[in-house]
């Protein structure tokens, strides 16, 4: 972990995922799991955040959810997850 960054710009997860940066920042609005800290009005997203963001691409891009569909899974996980 050492070496790492903590906090990514938008710039960075945008080449990190391979996605526009609007499709980041709607993506931000319909899913509550993505939630980057703003400091200055600037986004900075976790790593947390960038594996949310791979799973939704996944989601909606390859295995061909709505984002309705995205979204239930997520939170279906998320629920699963908090139960163990």
């Amino acid at each position: 972990m050492t070496g790492e960054k903590i906090f990514y710009s938008i710039a960075e997860v945008s080449d990190k995922t391979d996605l526009p940066k609007y499709v980041i920042r709607f993506w931000e609005k319909e899913f509550t799991e993505i939630n980057p800290d703003r400091r200055q009005g600037r986004r900075y997203y976790r790593e947390s955040d960038i594996d949310v963001i791979f799973k939704i691409k996944e989601l909606l891009y390859k295995k061909g959810y709505t984002i309705k569909g995205a979204k239930k899974v997520l939170h279906e996980k998320k629920k699963s997850d908090t139960s163990k």
